[in-house]
């Protein structure tokens, strides 16, 4: 059976959407934006508008991937970073950026512990890292 599309939700006009997340357990999307931004959105009925997430850009290059997984939630980018934002929903949040690789990170993923942060670069690398005292 084809997919039943639910739901279609337009872009802010300053960048295009480069990479989206269902945030689990929440009636909400995270998306990332070519201009670095992370961008919250309500999924109840109406017409949602999105929510910065943050002060500024998340980011200096666009993002490539975002996964959230409780209180945290993480995205890469072209910048060659990775941003970790813990308890996220506070609209000041600030994230904690790691430089792990040396080329643009691709993808990342996060276990449900939130303890450890997987990623992967155009730099030919996966890397573990642990993230205690998250």
């Amino acid at each position: 059976a084809e997919p039943v599309p639910l739901r279609s939700l337009q872009g802010p006009p300053e960048g295009r959407l480069t990479a989206c997340s269902l945030l689990p357990g929440r009636q909400q999307v995270a998306t990332g934006s070519q201009d670095g931004s992370l961008l919250l959105w309500n999924l109840s009925p109406g017409r949602p508008r999105p929510v910065r997430l943050g002060t500024g850009r998340g980011h200096a290059g666009h993002v490539t991937c975002i996964k959230a997984v409780g209180q945290t939630l993480v995205s890469s980018s072209m910048d060659s970073t990775v941003s970790i934002w813990k308890n996220w929903e506070r609209s000041k949040a600030k994230p904690a950026t790691l430089k792990l690789h040396f080329s643009p990170v691709r993808c990342v993923d996060l276990s449900l512990d939130e303890q450890l942060l997987l990623t992967a670069s155009d730099d030919k690398t996966l890397k573990l890292s642990s993230l205690p005292g998250r």
